[in-house]
């Protein structure tokens, strides 16, 4: 079974935090977490607020809110 923190650890390699990799997380804090666990989603919460990892949500919100801007502009 996959930790969230051997999850993290592949997302930080990557660079980028998929849907996928982040409903999987969800799930298992939900269930069973350690020390080490908690740990990793400090160190991925650090690197997404400073840009080092990107994450596939805030890029699907953001393309929204453009094509929102562009609907509202063409009326």
């Amino acid at each position: 079974m996959v930790s969230i923190y051997q999850l993290v650890k592949e997302t930080l390699q990557n660079g980028y935090l998929s849907l996928e990799t982040e409903n999987k997380i969800s799930q298992l804090f939900e269930s069973c977490v350690t020390t080490e666990d908690i740990e990793a989603l400090i160190t991925l919460q650090d690197a997404v607020a400073f840009g080092y990892v990107q994450r596939e949500a805030h890029n699907i919100t953001q393309n929204r809110q453009v094509k929102e801007l562009v609907a509202v502009g063409s009326k």
